[in-house]
């Protein structure tokens, strides 16, 4: 039996004849018009040509956090005690109570600062990460000294991708500019429900952070976690939750997230023994059923992606160089905090008129029987 050649089936395809080809069946005047994309973030194409391809240096060993909300202090210990997790990480915010961070929890500690409400970006070196020391040994969990850039307050705000990417650049700057030492360094990504956006924001993060660590010579390791994003949860359809979820963590392993944190479906609510272990096999489905820690890099040499990575890269880039000439990041935020609340009212008008889909809130809506 001969071998099967599935070129002779599908001979390749004359590229300008296709695009005239769509140009003309969609009456337009040039492909361009076609382009579509995530509001505040780079508009693609329907049809990507060869780009240039560049390894993210991600691997395919990552691995699986638990973000636990804190609380009382022995409902922490308790998840904490049932935890198939990699890491376990307490998160603790001004809504919880001073001595919360202090409770001897045997994980790490994520200590938010001021946690930002919707509208409002808090400052964006203020939060830190913690290790806790684990009772048992007296050793830290969190192996190495952490440096944290956390982008969730610009996730909370409601700040454009290219806004975001850009922060990580502008904060992990400002604080290796102030000295600060650590062997790693830990930047921590929400991701959205839009799939390939998110794919190539973790893309550009990466590359532009690995960047900026050459810039000032240092050997501190990079590590980004992805976390499913809170601003994506709704409370009119927490089931709907558990999807956006798995589509966000599935993003965050393409895109080369190193850790992976999953949100409960009902996290808004507190967050239930049922929803945290949900949450972590999301995580165990993608690791032992998906195979989604075989592969390094899956996204690379993707068009459509390297692209959408390359785009978004040079524009975050580009605001980080503007920021930088007019005296960094914190000298520029009352403008940053103008132009995001400015785009995240945008953002809520789409939904209210509906322009903007969210399944389960302003469309496609569970009919409760009367």
């Amino acid at each position: 039996m001969n071998p099967l050649d599935l070129k002779a089936h599908f001979p390749e395809t004359d590229l300008d004849a296709w695009i005239r080809a769509i140009v003309r069946d969609l009456d337009l005047d040039d492909l361009s018009e076609a382009a579509w994309g995530p509001s505040g973030g780079p508009e693609a194409l329907p049809l990507y040509r060869k780009v240039a391809s560049r390894p993210s240096g991600a691997t395919p060993s990552w691995r699986l956090a638990e973000v636990i909300r804190a609380g009382t202090a022995g409902r922490a210990a308790d998840l904490h005690a049932v935890s198939d997790a990699d890491e376990v990480i307490l998160e603790v915010g001004p809504h919880h109570s001073p001595d919360v961070a202090a409770e001897k929890f045997p994980g790490t500690v994520w200590d938010r600062g001021g946690r930002p409400g919707a509208g409002r970006m808090a400052d964006p070196v203020s939060v830190r990460l913690d290790p806790a020391l684990n009772p048992a040994s007296g050793e830290p969990t969190f192996h190495g000294s952490p440096l944290l850039v956390d982008l969730t307050p610009w996730d909370a705000a409601g700040a454009p991708l290219r806004y975001r990417v850009a922060a990580a650049f502008a904060v992990l700057s400002e604080q290796l500019a102030a000295k600060a030492e650590a062997t790693v360094v830990r930047v921590i990504v929400p991701a959205g429900t839009e799939f390939f956006p998110v794919v190539a924001m973790l893309r550009a993060v990466r590359v532009g952070c690995e960047r900026v660590l050459e810039a000032f010579s240092t050997s501190a390791r990079l590590e980004l976690m992805a976390i499913t994003a809170e601003s994506s949860l709704t409370e009119t359809d927490p089931y709907g939750n558990l999807l956006r979820a798995t589509s966000s963590a599935v993003a965050s392993v393409v895109g080369g997230a190193d850790l992976l944190g999953v949100l409960p479906y009902d996290y808004l609510a507190g967050g239930s023994d049922r929803g945290y272990r949900l949450a972590r096999n999301i995580g165990h489905l993608l690791r032992h059923e998906a195979l989604l820690s075989k592969t390094s890099d899956p996204a690379q040499g993707a068009h459509y992606v390297e692209a959408l990575t390359e785009e978004l890269g040079q524009s975050a880039w580009a605001l980080f160089q503007a920021w930088e000439a007019s005296g960094g990041i914190v000298a520029n935020l009352p403008g940053i905090r103008e132009e995001v609340n400015r785009f995240a009212a945008g953002e809520r008008e789409r939904v209210e008129s509906g322009a903007r889909v969210i399944v389960g809130v302003n469309r496609f809506r569970e009919e409760v029987p009367q």
